[in-house]
């Protein structure tokens, strides 16, 4: 396993410059590792890392206690889940990238606000579980019907 991968990395650092191709386009490994140094160096790499990743975990957390809750509360109430689940769904096969730039009109783009995004993606996944998870028996639930034959 260790030779394939130091059998890829030397393929990656050499043939790509070997064939011509430009760096911009296929950089060598020491390249990528020089300007990784840079960046944690110059750029302050760990600061951005760690507001991503408190922004991500932020978002999964508000996302995952909102989708659970609004779900547990339709799979308590027939009425609302019929009222409320085709929208729900709607929006959640709607391609979550056309959402980004509405995201940043309507919540702005600093670090509090750019949490928003897994938020909302983080709640259709949370959402659909614990509705299903909690929903009313389909022995009386008003959607599920027996066959009639």
């Amino acid at each position: 396993m260790i030779l394939v991968a130091a059998i890829a990395l030397a393929v990656w650092q050499f043939l790509p410059p070997a064939l011509g191709v430009p760096k911009f386009i296929i950089p060598t490994i020491t390249d990528m590792a020089g300007e990784l140094q840079r960046m944690i160096v110059r750029e302050n790499l760990a600061k951005h890392f760690l507001s991503t990743a408190w922004t991500a975990t932020l978002g999964f957390v508000i996302g995952g206690l909102f989708g659970a809750t609004v779900g547990y509360l339709l799979g308590l109430s027939r009425f609302w889940e019929s009222v409320l689940s085709p929208y729900i769904l709607a929006m959640q096969i709607a391609p979550k990238v056309a959402f980004a730039p509405l995201f940043i009109m309507w919540f702005g783009y600093t670090s509090g606000q750019s949490s928003s995004p897994p938020c909302w993606w983080c709640s259709f996944r949370s959402w659909s579980t614990s509705r299903r998870q909690y929903a009313l028996p389909t022995a009386i639930s008003s959607t599920s019907r027996a066959p009639t034959a």
